[in-house]
């Protein structure tokens, strides 16, 4: 199983309304502290384990500090609810990686 790095594709995973959205792995997010996404917005401070992560496709509905939801291309996602995955082999396409369950 390959492993979190920036630059890598994941799949969200487990009960989220984003289970089955393709990202981007951006990075690890700092811990703790407020610090602002890649597109210039803010982000409030999030536990260990948090990535920066980059919609692939449609954007995002996150929420911001004043409770407004928006469209966003990046947010935070907790590593035990992405996972990696490789590029496709030949003839397999992105969509069986919709239907992945939470890792154990």
């Amino acid at each position: 199983m390959s492993e979190l790095k920036p630059g890598k594709l994941a799949v969200i995973v487990g009960a989220s309304v984003h289970a089955g959205r393709i990202v981007e792995l951006i990075r690890l997010a700092p811990v703790g502290v407020k610090f602002d996404l890649p597109d210039g917005y803010p982000s409030s401070p999030v536990p260990a384990n948090q990535w920066i992560i980059k919609a692939v496709g449609s954007k995002f509905d996150a929420p911001i500090d004043t409770g407004v939801i928006r469209k966003a291309r990046y947010a935070c996602g907790c590593a035990t609810k992405l996972k990696p995955i490789d590029p496709p082999a030949e003839g397999e396409t992105l969509e069986a990686y919709k239907n992945l369950k939470e890792p154990a």
